[in-house]
């Protein structure tokens, strides 16, 4: 990366433009998951939990609760949560292989999540070569030598096929696959009043913190449906535990 960029900038702007890039990188590959896997840890130790009473506790228990709702309710509950895990593992597996990028499959990059990530890595390149004051074809061929996912590859190759058809800067980069929508806004407008390389740092900074705000969402959520999750698993344990003394009471 760092001979591609003193290509066409001096040392210290490179620099600072592979930690730009870096950051981003960062931003984009580590943060959802991270953030994701506290609550999704909660959920999975309740549900083992829920699977140890339902296995072990309850049919040890069985004499005290003949006739009880519990263990229908325990079985319930247990297979809500099974799902809910199923359903969580597989959009994170999604989820992370969109982000990741390696997999040019739609299933993965279909979400509006995901493309403004990849969006936002290709953003940052073209202004940090933007701001050198390339030619469309010396940035296309500088944007060719920087490394990134295959996402990121396939949206450069398909940039280039229509530079060299005749394409407009809102074609080229429209052409882009699995490019957000409000990126190329951004462009059009830039080019519209001169000032593309202000409009591609107000997009960056717009989709950093709404990616931020949209991971804060979905944490909250999770964190508020784990804690819930631990409140259900003590009054079951609670209700398992008051079974006998409801038995001798009732004797």
């Amino acid at each position: 990366m760092l001979g591609a960029f003193l290509e066409v900038m001096d040392l210290q702007t490179a620099a600072n433009t592979i930690y730009t890039l870096a950051d981003i990188r960062g931003f984009n590959d580590r943060k959802p998951i991270l953030q994701i896997m506290y609550p999704y840890a909660i959920l999975a130790g309740v549900f083992a939990m829920f699977m140890f009473f339902d296995e072990s506790v309850l049919p040890m228990m069985s004499d005290f609760l003949e006739g009880d709702w519990l263990p229908l309710w325990m079985k319930t509950v247990k297979t809500v949560f099974l799902l809910l895990l199923v359903l969580l593992t597989a959009a994170g597996l999604v989820l992370w292989t969109g982000i990741q990028g390696q997999m040019l499959h739609s299933a993965c990059l279909g979400t509006a999540f995901v493309r403004q990530r990849h969006s936002l890595y290709l953003a940052a390149c073209i202004r940090s070569l933007l701001e050198q004051e390339l030619s469309t074809a010396a940035l296309l061929t500088a944007l060719e030598k920087l490394p990134g996912p295959k996402v990121f590859v396939q949206q450069v190759k398909a940039m280039k096929r229509t530079a060299l058809q005749g394409g407009s800067w809102v074609q080229i980069l429209g052409s882009a696959p699995w490019i957000d929508p409000v990126l190329v806004k951004h462009v059009e407008t830039g080019l519209e009043t001169g000032k593309v390389c202000s409009l591609l740092k107000i997009y960056e900074n717009r989709t950093k913190r709404l990616q931020t705000e949209k991971v804060r969402q979905v944490v909250r959520t999770l964190t508020g449906i784990s804690y819930g999750s631990v409140g259900v698993l003590a009054v079951i344990v609670y209700q398992v535990l008051l079974a006998p003394m409801n038995m001798l009471s009732a004797m």
